[in-house]
C-alpha cells in the first residue's frame, strides 16, 4: 500500500495499492485525489480496481467522486461509480453495473496522531443497477444497494492512557437472485478481526468491532495496546459466479478454490491479543500479535502495518 500524501505541498494525494490473500485472489487499486476545486472547499477524486479471483471471475471499477467539506470537520460526497465482471470456470458470461453513491462524515477525534478524545462516523450509500449476461439466455437486469457505516470514539482514562471503541459494518443487497462472488464482503485479519487470517469470514453483510486500551508512549503516534474484537458474519440467499451456483463444503467454505479459506456460514467470531505502534525516521509501524479463542498459541496472527508520508 503506497500512499503520496500532500504532494509538493500542494495537499494533491494519490495511492497505489496491492493485496494478496492467496488462492488465486488479488486486488490492485490506483487514485487520485485533488483537495480545492477552483480554490473551494470541494475536491475530486478518481479511481481505478480490478479485483481477481482466478478460478471464479475478474472484476474491474472505476469511479469518480466529488466532496464538498462545509466545515474542517465534516465532509460530504456523491460517487458515480461503474464496474463490471468476467466469469471464469464453472462460470460464464459478464455482468455490468453503473450506480451512484452518497457519503457522509464527521470526525471529531482529537489530537489526530494519537486521539485521546472525541468521535468519528462515516456513512454511505450506493444504489445501482446491475446487468448480467449469461450465455444462452435473456440479459437479467436487478438492482443493487451497498452500505457501509463506521464510527470510532476515545475516551481518555487518565494521562497516557485512552479507552478507544471502533464499529464498521458493511452489507451487499440484491433482491431477487442469487448473490454474485464479486459482491461478497469480509472480515478477518486486518480488515477488523486480529487473531484470525485475512479473509477468513465473508458473507452479503458484515459487521465488527474493537475495544484497546492504550498507553501513549509518543504524541506522534506511539503507543502500546491491548486489544478485544468481534464480528458477525452473514450469507443471506445462495453464492453465485455467473449462472452457476457455488456450493459448500462441510466446514463452510466455498467449494471454489478463489474462496477455499474463506467460511461463509453465519456466526460469531472473536479475536484478542496486544500491539505496538512505533515512529520510524519515515513513518509509523504497526505490530500486533493475535489469539483466537480456543486455538493454541501456535495459530496465533501476526500483523504488521507500515505508513509512511511522502
Amino acid at each position: 500500500d503506497l500512499a503520496l500524501g500532500n504532494i509538493a505541498e500542494s495537499g494533491r494525494s494519490a495511492g497505489l495499492r496491492w493485496f494478496g490473500p492467496g488462492d488465486g485472489r488479488s486486488e490492485y487499486a490506483a487514485r487520485y485525489r485533488e483537495p480545492a476545486l477552483f480554490g473551494t472547499r470541494a475536491d475530486a477524486s478518481v479511481s481505478l480496481e480490478a479485483q481477481v479471483a482466478e478460478s471464479l471471475f475478474t472484476q474491474t471499477r472505476w469511479s469518480t467522486e466529488f466532496g464538498f467539506a462545509p466545515t474542517g470537520a465534516s465532509r460530504a460526497s456523491l460517487r458515480l461509480e461503474r464496474s463490471g465482471s468476467t466469469y471464469a470456470g464453472p462460470a460464464r458470461g459478464s455482468s455490468a453495473t453503473w450506480s451512484v453513491a452518497l457519503g457522509g462524515g464527521l470526525d471529531r477525534l482529537v489530537p489526530l496522531a494519537n486521539p485521546t478524545r472525541g468521535f468519528r462516523a462515516a456513512l454511505t450509500a450506493l444504489a445501482g443497477r446491475r446487468l448480467d449476461r449469461d450465455p444462452g439466455v435473456p440479459a437479467v437486469s436487478r438492482a443493487l444497494f451497498r452500505g457501509n457505516a463506521s464510527i470510532e470514539s476515545a475516551v481518555a482514562l487518565a494521562r497516557g492512557r485512552v479507552l478507544a471503541f471502533a464499529a464498521h459494518a458493511a452489507g451487499a443487497f440484491l433482491p431477487g437472485g442469487d448473490l454474485p462472488a464479486e459482491e461478497l464482503v469480509f472480515v478477518g485479519g486486518s480488515e477488523g478481526l486480529r487473531g484470525h487470517r485475512d479473509r477468513a469470514f465473508g458473507g452479503s453483510r458484515v459487521a465488527a468491532f474493537s475495544l484497546e486500551h492504550r498507553w501513549i508512549t509518543d504524541e506522534r503516534g506511539g503507543r502500546l495496546y491491548l486489544f478485544a474484537d468481534a464480528a458477525r458474519h452473514d450469507l443471506t440467499g445462495t453464492l453465485a459466479a455467473g449462472g452457476a451456483v457455488l456450493p459448500t463444503t462441510g466446514d463452510g467454505t466455498a467449494a471454489a478454490s478463489s474462496l477455499a479459506r474463506t467460511v461463509l456460514s453465519p456466526g460469531w467470531e472473536f479475536g484478542y491479543g496486544a500491539g505496538l505502534r512505533t515512529r520510524m525516521a519515515s513513518g509509523l509501524v504497526d505490530l500486533n500479535l493475535g489469539f483466537a479463542p480456543g486455538e493454541p498459541l501456535r495459530r496465533a496472527t501476526i500483523h504488521i502495518r507500515y505508513a509512511s508520508t511522502w
